[in-house]
């Protein structure tokens, strides 16, 4: 919810606060809104964020007794967690092969393979259906996290670092970036 249209790292300091002060669906269901709002507001949309926050906790504790159910189907239907937080919650704390594709795996799947890009990314059933075969059982969380991190450090949107890459002898765009095929401003 936090990450929608946000960089990562406007939302770290955010979001320490934030669970800091409500770290449980009770907490956050209790939450007074103004307080959310001025607590969100360096990350911008913060009154649709803060009660979608408040509506989250509010259900979770109401539906789930504030526990937070590593069901994706289940979190897909909560107030603005959608297909890809949901996806990402099962991924890093449960033990289902659940892929969460976001625009940076979707970049690196279409530069690695040459799938084409697709339009709306939580629409894009085959990506979801290819990672999640792939995935190991019980290594949802490692294999999410290195596609994060790759697509934030080295297979960046507009100057990859593919001398780096630890993909570079499987990478179509990193071999033909090395021989200057492409520039670096490929999506």
């Amino acid at each position: 919810m936090l990450l929608r249209k946000t960089r990562a790292e406007s939302v770290l300091p955010v979001w320490r606060d934030l669970l800091s002060r409500y770290p449980t669906a009770t907490a956050m269901a209790d939450a007074p809104e103004d307080e959310l709002i001025r607590l969100l507001q360096p990350l911008g949309l913060h009154h649709i964020r803060a009660r979608a926050l408040r509506d989250v906790g509010r259900r979770l504790l109401l539906e789930c007794g504030g526990e937070v159910p590593l069901d994706a189907a289940y979190l897909e239907t909560l107030p603005h967690v959608g297909r890809y937080g949901a996806s990402a919650l099962v991924a890093l704390y449960g033990a289902s092969p659940s892929p969460a594709v976001d625009a940076n795996v979707v970049r690196i799947l279409h530069r690695a393979f040459g799938f084409a890009l697709p339009v709306e990314v939580h629409k894009a059933d085959c990506l979801w259906d290819g990672l999640q075969a792939i995935t190991p059982a019980g290594k949802a969380r490692a294999v999410n996290l290195a596609l994060v991190d790759l697509g934030a450090l080295i297979c960046q949107p507009r100057a990859p670092r593919c001398e780096i890459c630890p993909g570079q002898s499987y990478c179509a765009f990193g071999r033909q970036t090395r021989r200057g095929i492409v520039g670096n401003s490929t999506p």
